[in-house]
C-alpha cells in the first residue's frame, strides 16, 4: 500500500476511533492484509455484527467488509440484493463458508482517498442496519 493510500486508511481508522501505533504501522507495507476494527458506540448500528468490521487489501484493491448476520437467511439475501440494486456504490454480497452474509466494497489503492473510505463505509453500515432492523422487525 502506497504512502498516500496508507494516510487515507489512518484517517479513516482516527475517524472510527482506532489508531494504529506508529510501531505496528509496518502492517500496512505488506501486499495483502486484514484489519479487524471495532466500532465506537456512535456506529453500533448492526447488532449481530459484534460492531466490528474488516479492511483489506491486496494488491491494487482495498476491501471494507461490514458482517450483516451470523445466519445465511435466504430472504436476507434478497433484501440485501435489493438494496444493493440501487445502490451508487460498488458493492456486493458476499456468504462465507459459515453462511453467514457481509456486505463488501472495494476501493482502488492507487486513488485511496480518506473522504470516499468515510462515504463508502457509511453507506456500507446504514444498509446494514436496515437490514438487521428489517430482521428484527420480521423475527422480534
Amino acid at each position: 500500500m502506497d504512502s498516500n493510500a496508507q494516510l487515507a486508511v489512518k484517517e479513516f481508522l482516527a475517524v472510527l476511533e482506532n489508531v494504529i501505533p506508529d510501531h505496528q504501522s509496518s502492517i500496512f507495507d505488506q501486499p495483502s492484509g486484514v484489519l479487524s476494527i471495532t466500532l465506537p458506540d456512535t456506529y453500533s448500528t448492526c447488532f449481530v455484527a459484534n460492531h466490528h468490521i474488516e479492511l483489506r487489501w491486496e494488491q491494487f484493491w482495498l476491501s471494507l467488509v461490514v458482517p450483516v448476520s451470523d445466519n445465511g437467511l435466504t430472504r436476507k439475501a434478497a433484501d440485501l440484493l435489493a438494496l444493493l440494486s440501487v445502490s451508487p456504490l460498488p458493492a456486493q454480497v458476499v456468504m462465507d463458508r459459515q453462511d453467514r452474509l457481509w456486505l463488501v466494497s472495494q476501493l482502488p489503492l492507487e486513488s485511496l482517498r480518506t473522504s470516499s473510505l468515510c462515504r463508502h463505509f457509511q453507506w456500507l453500515t446504514e444498509k446494514a442496519a436496515i437490514l438487521q432492523n428489517r430482521s428484527h422487525t420480521a423475527h422480534g
